[in-house]
């Protein structure tokens, strides 16, 4: 599944890096343990049932292990084909986040037209096929040698064809859910609109999941009903939040950064002390950062969080200009951009404060943008 991230929020927590290919990084969220030891224990449970209980603990353990590593082997490659062909349109990768209901690659920007959106999206679910039949057809060859290479083939190979299968819903924002959004916008020629249908696909299609849930709890009996319903009530959550995000960035689509930015009003002098720069600028005007340089010209930014780290005793002693963070740590925008750029690299960082600095006509930078900033035009954009 792919995902543009354009809503305002706090960043990730308690995600682990894992490699990094093409310079896009993959990380493992905690919860994606919870999916790989499923994965594992079914596989281990299938052995043993086929064997008649016959299976050793080792044999069981060695294939649940293995199992679930390459089931997430197979989620980082249909997430991999995402962003490898999302790149060769110029569309830059945030990251891949592994979790509990699969994997997500983070895109920074949109494709510009359907059938860049169709073939970004499709590449995923085939690859997935793609790998499921590699499986089924090493099956046949490794079988008649090996009893447990054989089951071990076989269920990861059905299990990636599930997986290439469960991923064409048209439930946006799953991959057939923005194949459904590519072919109403071609049709329409309004994204917004292709995205709203999508959407509300995707929450009937939730809906649907949530009813055949509590159907197999209540009426079968199986608690596995239960996943359904965790499935659906995410794929319905996730269809209304695709949808409020679309909304909002079409919203920014059309407002430059000028309309946005919050100008430079107040500098602190780069060879001002920590301790005067508290006393005089952050208490005072009640403010997370400053601004340092002079005459006009900036040549950092003080925040205070670096400035609640230095110990009172030794605030005296440093300059502004030693705590600073230098213009080159931030994003920088000219001001003529449009809103939804800033709003894009605003929600990919995960550092504060969350802002990007304004270039005016002559380079110098006027100002900058930040999440209260985009919040503000939003609620005034509403009345």
């Amino acid at each position: 599944m792919i995902t543009l991230v354009i809503c305002i929020k706090r960043s990730c927590e308690n995600h682990m890096k894992i490699m990094k290919i093409k310079g896009i990084e993959v990380k493992l969220h905690v919860s994606t343990l919870v999916i790989i030891g499923m994965v594992g224990f079914s596989l281990g449970q299938w052995l043993f049932a086929l064997t008649g209980g016959s299976a050793g603990w080792g044999q069981l353990v060695f294939a649940g292990v293995v199992g679930g590593l390459v089931f997430l082997f197979s989620i980082v490659l249909h997430e991999l084909c995402h962003s490898l062909v999302a790149l060769k349109y110029g569309i830059e990768i945030d990251e891949i986040e592994l979790y509990l209901f699969g994997g997500v690659s983070k895109i920074k920007g949109e494709p510009t037209n359907p059938r860049q959106e169709s073939i970004i999206s499709v590449v995923g679910p085939l690859s997935s096929l793609a790998l499921g039949g590699l499986l089924l057809l090493a099956f046949f060859l490794v079988a008649p040698v090996s009893f447990i290479g054989g089951v071990m083939l076989d269920y990861l190979g059905w299990a990636n064809i599930f997986l290439g299968g469960f991923n064409l819903l048209p439930a946006f924002p799953m991959d057939g859910g923005r194949l459904l959004r590519a072919g109403l916008w071609k049709r329409r020629d309004d994204k917004l609109s292709a995205t709203k249908t999508a959407s509300r696909a995707g929450e009937i299609i939730g809906i649907i999941f949530v009813g055949l849930g509590f159907l197999e709890v209540f009426l079968v009996g199986i608690v596995g009903g239960i996943w359904l319903v965790l499935i659906g009530l995410f794929l319905r959550n996730s269809a209304a939040n695709a949808y409020e995000q679309a909304r909002i960035m079409n919203q920014f689509e059309g407002i430059s950064v000028g309309d946005l930015v919050n100008e430079f009003s107040t500098q602190i002098p780069p060879d001002m002390s920590i301790s005067e720069a508290f006393s005089g600028f952050f208490m005072r005007q009640k403010k997370q950062f400053f601004p340092v340089g002079t005459n006009g010209s900036i040549s950092g930014v003080l925040v205070l969080d670096d400035v609640k780290d230095i110990p009172p005793g030794q605030r005296q002693k440093k300059k502004a200009s030693d705590v600073m963070r230098t213009v080159d740590s931030f994003s920088t925008v000219s001001i003529d951009n449009s809103g939804d750029e800033v709003l894009t690299e605003l929600n990919h960082m995960d550092s504060k404060p969350r802002m990007v600095l304004v270039k005016g006509s002559g380079d110098d930078l006027v100002g900058y943008v930040g999440v209260a900033e985009m919040q503000f035009f939003m609620r005034v954009a509403s009345q």
